[in-house]
C-alpha cells in the first residue's frame, strides 16, 4: 500500500468515527423526554384558564391596601401571554408567561403610562408595579386568581365579568363590577 492510500484510508476512517461518534453525543445532548408535550400542553391549559380580566381584592404581605382615590387595580391576562391593567393610577402592560412547572407564572416587569396621580396613590401604584415583576407562583380556585411572591406576598383577585350592554345585570353603567369605582 502506497503512502498517499495509507494517508486517505485513515483520513476517511476519521471521518466516519468523528460521525458516529457525533451522532452519540448529539443523542446524549438532547433527552427525549415523555413529559415534554404534556408540560407543553399543561402550560397552554394554564393559559386559557387564566385568560380573563382580574380586579385586585387583597394584598397580604405588604400589608398594603389600595388608597380610596385609586382607580380599580387590575390585570388582564391574554391567552397570548400579553397582560395589561391598571395599577390605581397608570395603564399597564407586558408578558408573562406560564411554566414549566404546575402553577408557576412570570410575568416581565410592566410598561406603564406616566399620568400623575396623588402621592399616595403613585406610591402604592409603584409597590404593585414592583411586586409584580417577583410574582413567581399562581392558584386559581374557580373566579379567583392568587399570584405568589416567594411565598411572602399574595396577590387575591377576582375574575371580573363584564356584563353585556343592554343586559339586566347591566343596571350600573359604568361602574365596575368589583367595587362600584369607575374602571380603569
Amino acid at each position: 500500500m502506497t503512502k498517499k492510500n495509507a494517508f486517505t484510508r485513515a483520513a476517511r476512517l476519521l471521518a466516519a468515527s468523528s460521525i458516529v461518534l457525533g451522532s452519540f453525543v448529539g443523542c446524549a445532548a438532547t433527552p427525549i423526554s415523555p413529559h415534554a408535550n404534556g408540560a407543553i400542553e399543561q402550560s397552554a391549559n394554564a393559559t386559557d384558564r387564566l385568560a380573563g380580566r382580574w380586579v385586585l381584592l387583597s394584598w397580604t404581605g405588604q400589608h398594603a391596601s389600595v388608597p380610596s382615590a385609586a382607580r380599580d387595580v387590575t390585570l388582564a391576562l391574554e391567552k397570548d401571554g400579553a397582560y395589561s391593567g391598571s395599577g390605581g393610577c397608570n395603564r399597564i402592560f407586558g408578558q408573562y408567561h406560564v411554566g414549566p412547572a404546575t402553577q408557576q407564572i412570570s410575568l416581565n416587569t410592566p410598561s406603564t403610562t406616566r399620568m400623575s396621580c396623588p402621592v399616595d396613590v403613585m406610591a402604592f401604584e409603584s409597590r404593585f408595579l414592583a411586586t409584580l415583576a417577583h410574582v413567581d407562583r399562581f392558584e386559581l380556585t374557580g373566579d379567583t386568581l392568587v399570584l405568589f411572591v416567594h411565598d411572602t406576598d399574595r396577590l387575591t383577585f377576582a375574575r371580573q365579568v363584564i356584563p353585556r350592554q343592554g343586559s339586566l345585570a347591566d343596571n350600573t353603567p359604568g361602574k365596575s363590577i368589583a367595587s362600584g369605582r369607575a374602571p380603569a
